[in-house]
């Protein structure tokens, strides 16, 4: 049940690591200010958040974001659960009687207090992020969605023309239980550690809160639990990585590290600004582990 959430044992070599943060750290010159603009020019509050929830999801949000407030924490606490129907099947016919292999899915509903915090972070970090790199396309319908990259793609087709350009379309084969925390913290706090501050300044939450949720939204590890007819069948503390039902771990950072490592490649083949839509030889759109990339022959 937990094994795609467990996380990779392979270690990603030292100088690959050591390049990867020095990309980043030429990216962020152009990227921080943009945050900072958006953020200050927009702020967004909690009320804000959940105004538009549905009343039992509101309720429930309300509870969580008053006990972090009042009790100055937050639980790590997640449940385990599997939606009825949803399955993982797996690639290859099972070697005893030939018949296909399912695994549950497995989802974690965290503690109302991990869903009120993180969540309103989630939220405003999707919408902000958007803005300093316009490859992040989460949370968009087909016509959104079609009008949105026709606009990126002018300068690409403008200066190659639509026949020259390749196609490069991926879905991360096990994405999820590939990621390994040295990348996780370089990507995933170098974006919160910067913004919920910030975030939390300009809609007047105590700084020590934003500490809380920093800390909630990028940590590893979790104590999970799973129930049948409301008996506790384990608890465990998993050292994990995307955890699916955890408000910032999934959509959010796995869109974010997807599209920092397809600018990170194409920077080190050359064609730079890929991750900040600054290239017109190359243009990338992401959302979670699935992504399509525009190209000329010559980066393809």
């Amino acid at each position: 049940m937990l094994a795609r959430h467990a996380g990779t044992t392979l270690e990603p070599n030292l100088s690959v690591i050591s390049d990867f943060k020095e990309y980043l750290d030429r990216e962020k010159t152009h990227i921080m200010p943009i945050l900072d603009d958006y953020i200050s020019m927009n702020p967004y509050t909690f009320a804000d958040y959940i105004a538009d929830k549905p009343i039992s999801v509101k309720k429930q949000l309300e509870q969580g974001w008053e006990y972090m407030m009042t009790k100055n924490k937050i639980s790590f606490e997640m449940k385990c659960f599997c939606k009825i129907g949803e399955t993982f099947q797996a690639a290859k016919q099972s070697v005893l009687d030939g018949s296909n292999s399912f695994r549950p899915r497995n989802i974690f509903s965290p503690h109302p207090s991990l869903k009120a915090g993180p969540g309103w972070v989630n939220k405003y970090m999707m919408k902000t992020i958007k803005k300093a790199c316009p490859s992040f396309v989460s949370a968009m319908n087909n016509e959104e969605l079609a009008l949105y990259m026709n606009k990126y793609l002018q300068p690409l087709i403008r200066k190659h023309g639509v026949k020259k350009i390749k196609t490069i379309v991926f879905d991360g084969s096990s994405h999820d239980s590939h990621q390994h925390w040295t990348f996780m913290n370089l990507i995933d706090k170098l974006f919160t550690e910067y913004m919920v501050p910030r975030m939390c300044y300009m809609a007047g939450v105590p700084k020590q809160i934003g500490e809380l949720i920093t800390e909630a939204s990028t940590k590893l590890s979790f104590d999970v639990y799973a129930e049948i007819d409301g008996n506790t069948i384990y608890r465990a503390r998993v050292v994990g990585t995307t955890y699916s039902g955890h408000p910032t771990k999934t959509t959010l950072y796995n869109s974010i590290r997807v599209a920092a490592y397809i600018g990170f490649v194409f920077d080190k083949a050359g064609y730079e600004g890929v991750l900040r839509m600054a290239n017109d030889d190359v243009v990338a759109f992401v959302s979670g582990d699935d992504a399509i990339i525009f190209c000329c022959e010559e980066a393809c």
